[in-house]
């Protein structure tokens, strides 16, 4: 694990007013782009069918997008937009629970991103909902209501579908987190979950760094699993680009995702100037940054995926502007 000596060499030079100056102007025009996507409505993701026929709920969705651009906008957002999210996120609970949309099924997944959100905005709500998904006998929460005892699976079928699922029980820790109910947190289950080469998989979201971040903000927060998170910094540092980026081929996104795990833990990031000035250079004109990853994909049937793709650049520009956010937090704090 890189210690405080190996990590300052390249925060050093970051911390000149000019490097700053650009930090602070980046973070104003992302924040500035976020808060039009929102108020335009344009804070979902696009749901493409890969056989080409019409997906029923493409751009409905917003728990998952929701929790990133709130997130992102923490402490920016008018009292107006504060109100407008939650109120937002209310509107579509069912018995305490939420889907992707109202016409998708409730799911664990976004039923936490939901209920994150909502602590995130100081606006509590029960998780009974979110509760009621946990099985005893297996100490898991299925992604799907299901009456058939679960099984952590990352091979993707129709039928796992409704198993457990490795990204997703992250999402449900973290949340679980927030509110004290450390019990249903299973550090067993997570440092069986990641692979040998360090990363966490994930099952529906396609990114290895996906789930990878996710564990790596967990533990941080828990103290615990340290060789688990030993293994997942050591991943991050070996797949790590020359130039700073993450990603075949490089990706905002990707980037965006390593940066935050490795900033959760106290070893930094290794070629932390050229990582920051990646994502400061790959900043569009508008504010946002761009990514042709696939955020998440559900297998519908053997031969048709759903796929959903970032085509508003809302999610990727929120999770850049949390990395770049943290990153400064860094500087100022005098880790450099």
């Amino acid at each position: 694990m890189l210690n405080r000596a190996d990590a300052a060499p390249a925060y050093h030079t970051m911390g000149d007013h000019r490097t700053m100056d650009r930090l602070d102007q980046s973070l104003c025009r992302a924040c500035d782009f976020l808060r039009m996507q929102l108020e335009a409505g344009r804070d979902t993701l696009a749901i493409f069918a890969t056989d080409g026929s019409a997906c029923p709920i493409t751009g409905l969705g917003r728990m998952f997008t929701g929790f990133w651009l709130t997130r992102a906008l923490l402490g920016r957002l008018s009292p107006h937009e504060h109100q407008a999210v939650i109120s937002r996120i209310l509107h579509e609970q069912r018995n305490l629970m939420w889907g992707d949309c109202l016409e998708a099924p409730v799911d664990a997944d976004d039923t936490a991103f939901a209920l994150r959100t909502l602590h995130q905005l100081d606006a509590p709500f029960s998780d009974r909902g979110l509760l009621s998904f946990y099985q005893n006998e297996t100490r898991l929460f299925p992604t799907f209501q299901t009456r058939t005892l679960c099984r952590l699976v990352t091979s993707v079928a129709p039928l796992n579908n409704l198993q457990a699922h490795p990204e997703v029980l992250a999402n449900i820790y973290a949340c679980l987190w927030d509110r004290n109910r450390r019990a249903y947190i299973d550090a067993e289950i997570i440092e069986s979950a990641q692979n040998k080469s360090g990363d966490w998989p994930s099952y529906f979201y396609p990114s290895r760094y996906y789930a990878t971040y996710l564990y790596l903000e967990l533990l941080a927060r828990m103290n615990r699993c340290l060789a688990s998170v030993a293994r997942a910094i050591r991943f991050l540092s070996d797949t790590q680009q020359a130039c700073g980026a993450w990603g075949h081929p490089l990706c905002p996104y990707e980037t965006a995702l390593a940066v935050n795990g490795l900033l959760c833990h106290s070893g930094g990031l290794p070629k932390g100037e050229a990582s920051i000035r990646y994502l400061l250079d790959t900043q569009l004109c508008d504010g946002s940054w761009r990514t042709d990853r696939v955020i998440w994909f559900y297998r519908m049937s053997d031969s048709v995926d759903w796929e959903a793709c970032d085509i508003h650049r809302v999610a990727v520009t929120a999770i850049c502007v949390i990395a770049l956010t943290k990153f400064k937090q860094r500087l100022n704090s005098g880790f450099e």
